[in-house]
């Protein structure tokens, strides 16, 4: 609804300042081009329509070629309109589109990491909690490259450990769960990673990325900063098309097109349009300006962040290790007294406190967590079931633990007393991290 609501505002805004401009008979003296590539000057009166909408882009976004100078009192008044409306809304709004089509949502999991819970899920483990040695076999078995990551844990021989894979992954089912069962001993005796306990997603990630070539590691480390390649790629791109234009339309030089294009997306616009009277040349431009300007400003803002987030980084941790305000005290104080009274303080109150403190929530992201709790919380009883709010996020509910489908059952009866251990330990966290 957002990006339609955008779309619209910025077609009125395009479409209506050319109107306007187009009804209020600016004249002006412009530069024709002949045949020969050389200019003369002649009267444009009144403004084509397709010069009136490169005119209002190029003064809504403050690009300022200074080809085309206005004459009406009307259209200068709007003109000032035009600029303040066009440097806030309609650049925010163009910008939301970049962004939209550029960027990718952020996800705290890596993809190796989405790879392991899916197949963790599939075979009823609880990977993050640690895999046992018979769910590890039925993991290596089913999914072949989680044998070769211990594989090459375990080799420090590259040719062995080729082998070793080749062998792994032509064996049938019976022979990959020999070969897994042989592999877990050995890693067992081998590996220290082995000693704490059963491995977890985490460990397993971590051997999955050691045992990457050279081009698996490329294409995880473009993956991890896919929105800024692409941003780049596509600002690049643009960039040529606007050269092109200005090869073959104006008939500049290289020097003199790839000035014209980069002064337009950086709306410095030191470098006019030629052929001025073709309508088809200066609704080329507007069109190219109403995008490519949003598109520059996105990759800029990408690239400050990259130098902003170290810092951004280091005033967090300082925040965080800094001594609490007397109002801050106060505020404390009043959250850890709750319903229980209780002078405590447990970790979900702690990091409400200090996610509030660094400015990473508010309060009214919490109480609308609180709120969608509530609802979540049939019964009142300050809990809420595991499966019952995973169903809120998930397609395929088919991926839930045998044990959790088993607990809830048919009616969904997980509540206060059929809930087991974990579940009430982490309700109580999540009823006490998203109270008022």
């Amino acid at each position: 609804m957002w990006l339609l609501r955008a779309a619209a505002a910025v077609c009125v805004w395009v479409v209506g300042g050319a109107i306007i401009y187009y009804r209020a008979g600016n004249c002006s003296v412009v530069l024709r081009m002949d045949s020969t590539g050389r200019t003369e000057e002649f009267d444009q009166c009144p403004w084509t329509f397709g010069q009136s909408f490169y005119f209002a882009v190029q003064t809504g976004l403050s690009i300022g070629f200074g080809l085309l100078s206005e004459t009406s009192r009307i259209s200068k008044c709007y003109s000032m309109i035009n600029i303040l409306v066009g440097s806030s809304i309609i650049s925010g709004a163009l910008a939301l589109f970049v962004q939209v089509a550029l960027s990718k949502s952020a996800s705290f999991q890596s993809r190796e990491e989405q790879r392991l819970a899916e197949a963790s899920a599939k075979i009823h483990a609880d990977g993050y909690s640690g895999f046992r040695a018979d769910e590890l076999v039925h993991l290596m078995v089913q999914y072949p490259q989680y044998a070769k990551a211990l594989i090459w844990k375990l080799e420090p021989k590259r040719g062995l450990a080729k082998q070793r894979v080749q062998a792994f992954t032509e064996a049938g089912h019976r022979e990959r769960t020999r070969f897994a069962a042989e592999i877990i001993r050995e890693c067992s005796v081998r590996l220290p990673e082995f000693d704490k306990g059963n491995l977890n997603i985490s460990d397993l990630e971590c051997f999955e990325q050691q045992a990457d070539g050279c081009l698996r590691k490329l294409g995880r480390c473009m993956r991890e900063h896919r929105t800024f390649l692409v941003a780049y790629t596509c600002l690049l791109a643009y960039w040529g098309i606007g050269v092109l234009f200005s090869l073959v339309a104006d008939k500049n030089d290289w020097i003199t097109s790839m000035y014209f294009a980069l002064s337009t997306l950086s709306t410095a616009g030191m470098v006019a349009v030629k052929t001025v009277e073709s309508n088809a040349h200066v609704v080329f431009v507007g069109c190219y300006a109403l995008l490519g300007v949003p598109m520059y400003c996105f990759c800029l803002g990408m690239l400050a962040n990259v130098f902003v987030d170290r810092y951004s980084r280091h005033q967090v941790h300082a925040a965080m290790h800094s001594k609490l305000s007397k109002a801050e005290m106060e505020f404390l104080a009043h959250a850890s007294r709750g319903d229980d009274q209780s002078e405590d303080i447990d970790f979900a109150e702690f990091m409400e406190f200090q996610l509030l403190r660094l400015g990473r929530v508010d309060r009214t992201l919490l109480a609308d967590l609180r709120e969608q709790f509530q609802r979540l919380d049939n019964n009142h009883s300050g809990r809420i079931c595991r499966r019952e709010l995973l169903s809120q996020h998930m397609d395929d509910t088919s991926m839930f633990p045998r044990e959790t489908t088993q607990a809830t059952g048919s009616g969904g009866a997980c509540g206060a007393e059929s809930g087991g251990a974990d579940d009430g330990f982490w309700a109580k966290r999540v009823w006490w991290g998203i109270r008022g």
